[in-house]
């Protein structure tokens, strides 16, 4: 054995959509401004290109918006007037923008995918009973969790340094080409069962679509250094990645599959059973990633007790509506949290829900 293979391992990923994903840049796009659409089709425009053609033929500073400036002939795939084009429509002004990378070409961030495993690591050790004796943060949202990470990610020493995923390194998948079979445009809304809401439209991954990266295991830190940064028993954690992501998925498909049936969501529902009943492997595992999976998927709330849950819930505010002003505080004799993001096929806030989002499936296999 070489000195590269005695300090990691790497193992090949092939990251399959199984339901449509969305991780999103935070940018929306505007309709004429930088998207047109054509009878079945959306085109993103290059605005650059679209001004500067009007600017030379007026030898005029334009001042419309770009889509304004393209006739129905410059909508087309090979358009220099046009980054790129999605399947898909929408009578919305606005869409939510899939992460790309700097030649416009779709990918996952290798971030995106620790952040899962992170949240799948975590929620073994709360299933365990391993999180007892620690409480949330009550600074901020975004740092409630740093007490339960402490514990079981860094418990010699409150550092990066001492954080035990740092002997995991993924690294951004490669590129897939933006083209209307690896992207399109999809409506998403909140299904609760006290109201209806408007979808909005998001650009989307949608299934089989397939992304290949890779990650590398640190056995000079899962082994040498184990002890001496206070991973001990942990370390071990690691080495059952597959296993633990199957036994937190199998859990929230049967959450989901089960209020999917209590709230007549038969096409969400069939997805759910699919899932369930899909063939296991032990290199193979399903996660749950990106936007729109919500509060139970991307927390460890769920595996607290319920006066903590109930704390976080006051403390935080959470579910408060996104119009109230004040303080709010919330209904604990109603079901939280009560929003789903669904797919839906029309543009309209009584369209019946289809499918969840961001589910993958993953195949590790040592390189």
């Amino acid at each position: 054995m070489n000195d590269t293979k005695k300090l990691g391992r790497t193992f090949r990923l092939r990251v399959k959509t199984v339901t449509p994903l969305h991780i999103g840049t935070g940018s929306i796009l505007l309709r004429d401004y930088d998207y047109r659409i054509r009878e079945t089709a959306t085109f993103v425009l290059d605005q650059d290109a679209v001004l500067v053609r009007e600017y030379e033929r007026t030898n005029t500073v334009p001042t419309k918006p770009a889509g304004q400036y393209v006739t129905e002939q410059d909508l087309v795939k090979e358009s220099r007037f046009v980054r790129y084009s999605l399947s898909g429509t929408t009578t919305l002004d606005q869409i939510h923008e899939q992460i790309k990378d700097v030649e416009g070409n779709l990918y996952l961030p290798g971030s995106s995918l620790k952040g899962v495993l992170r949240t799948v690591l975590l929620a073994r050790a709360g299933a365990n009973g391993d999180l007892g004796g620690e409480t949330f943060d009550d600074r901020s949202p975004k740092t409630a969790a740093q007490p339960f990470e402490r514990k079981i990610f860094r418990p010699k020493a409150d550092n990066a340094n001492y954080d035990l995923l740092r002997a995991i390194q993924l690294a951004d998948s490669k590129p897939v080409r933006t083209a209307p079979n690896t992207l399109v445009l999809q409506h998403v809304r909140v299904i609760a069962d006290d109201s209806a809401s408007i979808p909005i439209a998001v650009e989307v991954v949608p299934r089989n679509v397939t992304f290949e990266c890779t990650l590398r295991l640190d056995d000079y830190l899962l082994r040498d250094k184990a002890a001496e940064l206070g991973w001990g028993g942990t370390s071990d954690l690691l080495e059952h990645l597959p296993e633990f992501a199957n036994e937190w998925a199998d859990r929230q498909i049967q959450r989901d599959r089960q209020l999917a049936e209590q709230m007549g969501w038969e096409a969400a529902g069939k997805v759910y059973s699919a899932m369930l009943q899909r063939q296991r492997t032990p290199q193979v595992f399903l996660v749950q990633m990106g936007w729109g999976t919500g509060w139970e998927s991307t927390t460890v709330g769920t595996y607290l007790p319920d006066d903590q849950v109930r704390a976080a819930r006051e403390r935080f505010e959470l579910g408060k509506p996104p119009q109230w002003k004040g303080h709010w505080r919330p209904n604990f004799d109603k079901p939280f949290p009560k929003g789903h993001r669904l797919t839906v096929k029309e543009n309209k806030n009584s369209a019946p829900a289809q499918e969840p989002l961001g589910w993958v499936l993953v195949e590790m296999k040592a390189a």
